[in-house]
């Protein structure tokens, strides 16, 4: 399948991967470039501003953030292979500014194993000419991307020197006979503006990795240490490969490669810089920029190349370089600085995520996100007395690269969690339930569900809350990662007077919060408990849901003669009013 790009080239000739807006990127709203992106404008039953190419077929489906959505279909035939273009209208670029395009796209269940799909900018000079010397970026769509649902997706991309336009060119080819079938929508190409570079994260040495190359000695590397390519002895189009990331935050950043080529002469592209997910997750992301020779000052010294990317909260990472030979490459390494990182809500409005709609009536039953020391809180005796059943429970557990999950997975859709009145999180981090189930809680508690996030090591500050979805949704601020602290001598449980707490409570025994998290409460919250003079039970009203945030945790030992909260004996009627108040049987 090496003949996609040349044959879309000589058509392209004769034409030239949530619904709210995006901001906080610039001062001003960025402006989407692109033409008919979203696919609603329909003309003679497709959609205006694409112009189809190739031997496969192209329709309209139904959309995720609108009416339609754009099917490209491409099937083989008589032993050749079929394949489906759509390629946009051109649009205009300044040369050496950053754009960003960002796509839904949707596959087939079970992707057809000779099928591939990329999505392709393609420059063009002032005139509609090519550019001189062809600068192609590509954004690959493997079969792990968009099995059967729809991902999101991104490419930021520098514009090269002299160009003045671009198309985009979506491409779908297969050598199997069973059609090949993918769905896109919400194309969106809008001018990137990174923030100032800030502090360095890591450096990501080239010499201990690569395909294609092999490691020198180079006192004029960082670590004495670096890869090269030779010419005569690689060949071209080997990939230096660097690690899988997933230490960097979701967030904006830069990615600053060190290469040397021992010739600057030659204006013909010399190697290709990425940031890419590839195959690794099912989400696609890719960042580029192409090299030239005369790219570099001088032969045989280093320089530094910068590349602008977006780590998503959906994927991990590869750095690579793509060898296009001509002259030998020698790579340093890989140097990554935070520029800004983004909350949840950012995402939502960088993606156009699709908004829940109504979820209908609210099921009885508890969801119960299960932490470290969780049966210390005696949680069962509580859930029942309210009449919350049936009782779910997912497992906290920290997997492969500190990665935080639920065993099994918390509900990624809002309308997955209608069954249940009430989820509790027992000291469980909002990393384990992924970008989409966070945003899919913050979606069911705003149409009705109840909230009770309880503390622990891996809750509120250590559990990712301040750019989280709930960052609105609780009744209490976060201030500091570390949070946690000790309550001190002045511990003890009192109760908020005029609040509805069951009235044969018994408070001789003095309960007491050893360890609890410093928060503040958020205007209209009301303070049920107080540890001392210390907010320890805190609930609030979002939406049409209700939420309460237990700051104590099950952490600490007693001192002789006295007694743990959640060692008392009518600490379950406490969470029972607890329950009782989210599921709407009591006020307070």
């Amino acid at each position: 399948m090496t003949t996609h790009r040349s044959q879309f080239m000589t058509g392209l000739a004769c034409v030239w991967l949530a619904a709210v807006c995006w901001v906080g990127y610039a001062q001003d709203k960025p402006v989407d470039v692109l033409v008919n992106g979203g696919f609603e404008d329909v003309q003679n039953g497709a959609p205006s501003g694409w112009t189809k190419q190739g031997t496969g077929s192209w329709g309209l489906a139904e959309g995720l953030l609108g009416k339609y959505a754009l099917s490209l279909t491409a099937q083989a035939q008589g032993g050749q292979n079929g394949e489906a273009w759509a390629h946009s209208t051109a649009f205009p670029v300044t040369a050496g500014k950053l754009y960003l395009l960002v796509f839904w796209c949707k596959g087939p269940e079970k992707w057809p194993r000779g099928a591939e799909a990329q999505i392709y900018w393609y420059f063009r000079q002032a005139g509609g000419a090519g550019m001189a010397v062809p600068q192609e970026d590509c954004v690959p769509l493997s079969p792990y991307c968009c099995p059967g649902k729809w991902q999101v997706g991104q490419s930021v991309v520098r514009a090269p020197a002299e160009a003045a336009g671009a198309v985009l060119g979506i491409h779908v080819v297969t050598s199997e006979t069973t059609p090949a079938t993918l769905l896109f929508d919400g194309l969106r190409v809008t001018e990137y503006q990174p923030p100032e570079p800030g502090k360095v994260s890591h450096f990501y040495g080239a010499a201990t990795y690569g395909q294609g190359g092999e490691q020198v000695d180079d006192p004029q590397s960082t670590a004495g240490r670096a890869w090269r390519m030779r010419v005569g002895k690689q060949t071209p189009g080997g990939k230096i490969s660097g690690p899988v990331i997933m230490g960097e935050d979701p967030g904006q950043w830069q990615a600053v490669f060190r290469l040397k080529v021992a010739d600057n002469t030659s204006p013909k592209p010399v190697a290709y810089l990425r940031i890419t997910t590839g195959a690794l997750v099912n989400a696609s992301q890719q960042a580029g920029r192409t090299l030239l020779g005369t790219d570099f000052a001088r032969p045989n010294e280093y320089q530094d190349f910068p590349v602008e990317f977006i780590r998503s909260p959906l994927v991990g990472l590869q750095y690579l370089v793509d060898w296009y030979g001509g002259t030998d490459l020698t790579i340093d390494g890989v140097t990554v600085r935070e520029e800004k990182l983004l909350s949840d809500l950012d995402w939502a409005e960088l993606y156009r995520l699709p908004a829940a709609g109504p979820l209908g009536e609210l099921g009885t039953g508890a969801l119960v996100g299960r932490g470290l020391e969780c049966r210390s809180w005696h949680l069962e005796p509580a859930l029942g007395l309210a009449g919350a059943q049936p009782v779910t429970t997912e497992w906290f557990y920290t997997g492969g690269g500190g990665v935080s999950r639920l065993d099994p997975d918390f509900p990624q859709r809002a309308t997955d969690l209608t069954p249940y009145g009430v989820v509790v999180l027992a000291d469980v981090s909002l990393e384990a339930l992924g970008f989409a189930g966070r945003q899919a809680l913050r979606q069911w508690v705003e149409a009705g569900g109840g909230l009770l996030v309880l503390g622990g090591y891996f809750s509120y500050g250590r559990g990712a809350v301040p750019r989280s979805f709930l960052v609105d949704v609780l009744p209490v601020t976060v201030s500091s990662t570390w949070d946690l602290a000790p309550a001190g001598p002045g511990g003890t449980l009192r109760a908020v007077q005029g609040l509805a707490l069951p009235s044969n409570l018994d408070w001789t025994s003095a309960p007491r919060c050893l360890w609890l998290h410093k928060v503040g409460v958020k205007p209209g919250a009301k303070v049920v408990l107080k540890a001392g003079d210390q907010p320890f039970l805190v609930v609030g009203e979002f939406g049409k849901g209700r939420v309460a945030c237990c700051t104590g945790t099950v952490l600490g030992k007693p001192a002789e003669g006295e007694e743990a909260f959640w060692e008392w004996g009518d600490w379950p009627k406490v969470l029972f009013a607890v329950v009782d108040y989210l599921k709407h049987g009591r006020d307070w």
